[in-house]
């Protein structure tokens, strides 16, 4: 606990690890808000399962293409793209009326477009704390997500059962625009850059090194080795 607090009051830690969590939030409560959502509008759990279907295909094209953008063009307006087509995404399958196939098709763009917030932050943790704290502040960063998990999907149960559906998929629009601007427009955010990634160029310089050479030489070959002398 004391390596806790002692991480909290290093500036910028306790603000980074809020934002996050704020910004993070529409991931334990977007699924139940559509799941509940789709299945009053359809009454079907199997059209619902569908959409969410849609979204989590997008999700998982978006994860490592959102970070190479991250390395090219930087946090910040990755971000801010993300957060605001993802937000409108969320916003048209809450108060649009479309049929089953626009359902699926923006569940798939707010699939594609969730803010790459995870990412970001893993690479901002080791340049607010020294090696000796990191270890600790990854602890502390995966116990409060849990927080994620466990309030998200009761939140947006309560809303949507006991007020509306719609507003239980806003509220998640709110969390994930409120917290992404906290987040994005954090200091820390704007000190931060990712590397970009070198290993395509690379590839690419050596293909067309191959290709320039004659059929029978190949760029991949080992080096010939000397022979021994007795």
């Amino acid at each position: 606990m004391n390596a806790y607090a002692q991480l909290l009051r290093t500036p910028g830690v306790a603000r980074i690890i809020a934002a996050q969590l704020v910004a993070r939030f529409p991931g334990g409560m977007i699924s139940l808000g559509f799941l509940l959502h789709l299945e009053r509008i359809f009454h079907s759990y199997g059209s619902a399962g569908l959409v969410l279907a849609a979204t989590s295909v997008g999700q998982a094209v978006s994860g490592p293409l959102t970070s190479r953008w991250m390395g090219r063009w930087g946090m910040r307006p990755v971000l801010l793209l993300t957060v605001g087509v993802c937000a409108i995404a969320l916003t048209t399958i809450a108060l649009a009326p479309l049929p089953l196939w626009g359902y699926m098709a923006a569940g798939l763009v707010a699939g594609l477009s969730y803010p790459p917030i995870q990412p970001a932050v893993r690479t901002i943790y080791p340049k607010l704390v020294n090696s000796r704290q990191l270890t600790p502040l990854f602890s502390l960063d995966a116990s409060a997500q849990e927080l994620i998990w466990i309030a998200g999907p009761v939140i947006v149960t309560f809303v949507a059962t006991q007020i509306s559906t719609t507003i239980g998929i806003l509220l998640s629009v709110v969390f994930l625009v409120g917290g992404g601007a906290w987040f994005i427009f954090s200091p820390e955010v704007g000190r931060v850059r990712i590397p970009a990634a070198s290993g395509g160029s690379d590839r690419c310089s050596r293909a067309r090194r191959c290709c320039s050479r004659p059929p029978w030489a190949s760029c991949w070959s080992a080096p010939a080795r000397r022979p021994r002398r007795p």
